[in-house]
């Protein structure tokens, strides 16, 4: 950053979009996987390998695509395999796995089953060259003290988004770590409780 957002380690914009997809190899199908569209390199999140090697543009653009293993659970695919793909946006497309992504980093973002695609690749398929719906940033900071700088990060970047467009602003770390950690209290106080009933 240039010092103006102080409190944001790096931002990418990216499409999240919903994807039905179909393993033209074995038939099985996942309606409502995630059609994920990124930069490779500007992620913020890393998106790798089994290996650790990081993805490439050639890994996820003209047709290619890396899955995560939820979605290749999903529909037993293995790279290689061709997946129809289909959204509300669009026509059909054929997409070839190029390799199943480890179970870290951007891969690994909420638990779901996604197709990464290149972003201006996403574009094409929903039909909007140009557009991105998300943006991702990070926060300052390691990773168990970034979040604690969650809201002046976000007051920081209302500086630069239009004013006359509504924008949703997802605190995923810091309210996943605070959902947590207040279960994490109620499950001492019960414990704590139950220890009295047994003395």
């Amino acid at each position: 950053t240039d010092g103006t957002l102080a409190h944001v380690d790096k931002a990418s914009g990216t499409i999240r979009e919903v994807l039905a997809v179909q393993n033209l190899k074995n038939g099985l199908t996942f309606a409502r996987a995630g059609l994920y569209g990124l930069e490779a390199g500007s992620t913020v999140n890393p998106l790798v390998d089994q290996q650790g090697a990081m993805v490439t543009e050639d890994d996820i653009s003209g047709g290619m695509v890396v899955i995560n293993s939820d979605l290749a659970d999903e529909v037993d695919a293995i790279a290689g395999d061709t997946l129809l793909g289909i959204t509300e946006f669009g026509p059909p497309v054929m997409l070839q796995v190029s390799w199943i992504a480890d179970d870290s980093g951007v891969a690994n973002w909420g638990g779901s089953a996604y197709v990464f695609v290149d972003l201006t690749y996403a574009q094409n398929i929903i039909g909007k060259p140009g557009m991105v719906n998300r943006l991702d940033v990070s926060c300052l900071g390691s990773a168990n003290e970034g979040y604690k700088v969650t809201d002046e990060a976000v007051a920081e970047l209302q500086q630069f988004l239009p004013a006359d467009i509504d924008f949703y602003y997802d605190k995923v770390k810091a309210d996943g770590l605070e959902n947590a950690e207040a279960a994490s209290d109620m499950m001492s106080q019960l414990l704590v409780l139950m220890s009295s009933f047994a003395i």
